[in-house]
């Protein structure tokens, strides 16, 4: 169990950077996202990641940076 939250801290990690990344466009007006009114609309999705209807699903690309990012030697788990 204790490798299958590893791997579900790491998912929801990649999902969260995409939704910081969707915040950023969004801040900026370059892209509208029908469920987002005010900022603070992104503080609903980001407890209920997994559920955000308006990330794209995670791709092995970000599943592979991220795999390198945890065994980079300057990473520390806190």
């Amino acid at each position: 169990m204790q490798y299958q939250e590893e791997v579900n801290e790491s998912f929801d990690l990649i999902l969260h950077k995409k939704l910081f990344n969707l915040q950023l466009q969004w801040r900026a007006e370059l892209v509208e996202i029908p469920q987002i009114r005010i900022c603070g609309d992104f503080l609903f999705w980001k407890k209920r990641i997994r559920d955000c209807p308006f990330i794209d699903a995670v791709t092995s690309t970000e599943v592979e940076i991220m795999k390198r990012f945890l065994v980079d030697e300057q990473y520390v788990n806190t």
